[in-house]
């Protein structure tokens, strides 16, 4: 007897649990591809994969690049610690 197919749930929006439910998905349909032999996959079930990898390439795709946010912290606590240097110049003059 075949494995059955896993169900379906509504994806993660985070993309990370998103990776992780469409991996154990994935897993678990190696498993009943293996099981059904020579039985065709059934086409709704290789759309709603491909689909789910489709979703989760995109919302990697709209994840910002890490290296620029902190290099923009970098530039930020660069510009704050000038100014605070500045204040501090001031502050004595004014004295």
């Amino acid at each position: 007897m075949a494995t059955p197919w896993p169900q379906v749930a509504a994806w993660p929006n985070d993309p990370r649990e998103h990776a992780a439910y469409l991996s154990d998905y994935l897993r678990k349909a190696l498993v009943c591809i293996d099981s059904a032999g020579d039985q065709p996959v059934p086409k709704p079930l290789v759309k709603t994969m491909i689909a789910a990898m489709s979703v989760l390439i995109s919302k990697f795709q709209n994840t910002p690049d890490l290296s620029a946010v902190v290099q923009a912290i970098t530039t930020i606590q660069s510009d704050l610690k000038t100014t605070a240097e500045t204040v501090q110049s001031t502050a004595i003059k004014v004295q």
